[in-house]
């Protein structure tokens, strides 16, 4: 499993606290969230420079912290009411650099080390899915789904994003509709501007020592994509994203985009996951270059 930027500064953070407190029992990365200061904050963004005024439009980033450790983020988007959802080939991804340092994540999006997706259906959109940045892309393999709020925003908890300790979290929203001629987007803050500041303060407590550990269990079944019919994923490298989908589609693949810096021309397929050649029932991943960074 690769390591990402996330875990190696954990790792340091980890070493250089036991080189200088060897003596201590329990150290904050030995410990979970027991209790955090209630804070909120709302982000303003300009309503109407969403791509051509196709983008999903974010007015609004609004972000809070609870007393028992739980974190809510939600873009509010203004060309919809709450309640209305996204529509097929739209997507709402939060980034959220978790560790306060813009060096240990995607640098495209502010050293961002976590990313929440939200995509668009006909019908209810998929719920919110807990990505994590690898060192070079963001992995949604077994992804945690997260409580929905609004049409784009989501619940979690700062254990569940593997905050090391109190910090200012970076917060970047981007917006998308994969329309029949391009994609069109939105950015909350726009690209090359400082990501939103949010502190949170917490109070952690040691963890229980494992015990010792039972016989394992037979595997159960696996349940990912239980029910799909397999596809062979088609090469639709260097495609316009929506001729990819379309593509996909009709070979009776399901498939979700995830933009990525790249030297790709942009808006064009970089690759898929799995890639072409494969059989397979999951949602295929569609890497579409936003440029290179």
């Amino acid at each position: 499993m690769p390591t990402t930027a996330a875990s190696r500064w954990r790792l340091a953070a980890l070493t250089a606290a036991m080189v200088a407190a060897a003596a201590v029992e329990a150290s904050e990365a030995d410990a979970t969230c027991s209790s955090s200061v209630p804070v909120a904050a709302s982000f303003a963004d300009d309503p109407f420079d969403g791509e051509i005024g196709l983008a999903p439009e974010v007015a609004s980033v609004d972000v809070s912290l609870g007393a028992v450790c739980e974190l809510a983020v939600i873009p509010r988007l203004a060309d919809r009411s709450e309640t209305a959802g996204l529509i097929r080939d739209e997507t709402v991804t939060t980034y959220i650099d978790t560790d306060g340092n813009p060096a240990t994540g995607a640098p495209q999006w502010g050293g961002a080390d976590r990313a929440v997706l939200v995509v668009g259906q006909n019908g209810p959109d998929l719920p919110p899915a807990l990505g994590t940045w690898t060192g070079g892309e963001f992995s949604f393999s077994a992804a945690p789904i997260l409580p929905a709020v609004g049409a784009a925003g989501f619940t979690t908890t700062v254990d569940q994003l593997a905050v090391l300790g109190s910090t200012m979290l970076g917060i970047r929203v981007a917006s998308s509709w994969s329309g029949l001629r391009d994609i069109y987007d939105d950015f909350a803050p726009e690209p090359g501007t400082p990501s939103y500041a949010f502190a949170v303060t917490f109070a952690a407590v040691p963890v229980a020592p494992p015990q010792a550990a039972a016989p394992p269990a037979p595997p159960a079944p696996a349940t990912t994509a239980q029910g799909r019919q397999a596809c062979t994923v088609p090469n639709v490298r260097r495609l316009v994203a929506t001729s990819a989908r379309r593509k996909l589609s009709r070979v009776g693949c399901r498939s979700r985009v995830v933009r990525v810096g790249s030297r790709v021309k942009t808006r064009r397929v970089v690759s898929t996951s799995p890639t072409a050649g494969t059989r397979t029932r999951r949602t295929v991943v569609v890497r579409v270059s936003m440029g290179s960074t």
